[in-house]
């Protein structure tokens, strides 16, 4: 699972700009999250960024153009791009 810490709201060529890396040298996944989420003794901790970052491949690097919407208690949506280098 890749370290949210990488997870950024960032856009990819300003990651790129301010890493110093070639965008050029990524391939460039969507990564989309929607749920519906029902908080219990059973499940008193669940965070949406770490079910977000579960998903991402595990080849990625940075995920960039992070967006998260919560809707009331019980919903989020959650998408950004995940960048993995081309092989």
């Amino acid at each position: 699972m890749i370290d949210i810490s990488k997870i950024l709201t960032i856009s990819a060529s300003e990651w790129a700009r301010t890493s110093g890396d070639s965008l050029e040298k990524y391939n460039a996944q969507g990564v989309h999250v929607s749920e519906f989420v029902h908080f219990s003794d059973e499940h008193p901790t669940l965070v949406p960024d770490e079910t977000f970052a579960s998903k991402v491949p595990d080849k990625a690097v940075v995920v960039v153009n992070y967006i998260k919407q919560l809707t009331g208690d019980y919903y989020f949506s959650i998408s950004g791009t995940a960048l993995t280098p081309k092989k």
